[in-house]
């Protein structure tokens, strides 16, 4: 059976033909699709091969791309808080923790004046909604529920 792109379906000849990675499987694609499809994210390409193309190997597609979106989801629901946004009602996503530097900025002494007030870790969530930012100390955001 001759090679055929995998996005448009054009037959591919052995000069014009390119590879393209798409949800852990590679797919022969001509050069235009090739140019037009490079900077698609991932997840964009398969759909639109599961949807409207002409894959090589449809199951293992398919089958990398439920795996690869039921890790997304894992991850997703690792990150809710299960706070809401105080703005918009929104889900809160945990952004994990930074340390801030404590201390004032002077004219003299700024580098020594910072080391002395050392720092403060913080847990960091925002809304998936608005994108507003809380700050909360770790451990703490669950009394604010």
């Amino acid at each position: 059976m001759a090679a055929v792109c995998a996005f448009c379906g054009a037959p591919l000849g052995l000069f014009g033909r390119e590879t393209l990675v798409c949800g852990n499987t590679s797919q022969p694609v001509c050069k235009e699709c090739w140019g037009n499809y490079l900077d698609v994210p991932d997840g964009e390409r398969v759909e639109i091969l599961l949807r409207s193309g002409h894959p090589a190997d449809p199951d293992k597609l398919r089958q990398s791309y439920e795996a690869q979106q039921r890790r997304e989801k894992e991850k997703r629901a690792a990150r809710m808080s299960g706070l809401a946004c105080p703005r918009c009602g929104g889900a809160m996503l945990r952004l994990g923790r930074q340390t801030f530097k404590l201390g004032e900025e002077t004219l003299f002494f700024s580098d020594l004046n910072r080391l002395a007030s050392g720092s403060l870790e913080l847990e960091l969530l925002a809304c998936e909604g608005c994108g507003k930012v809380e700050f909360y100390l770790p451990g703490e955001e669950k009394a604010h529920t």
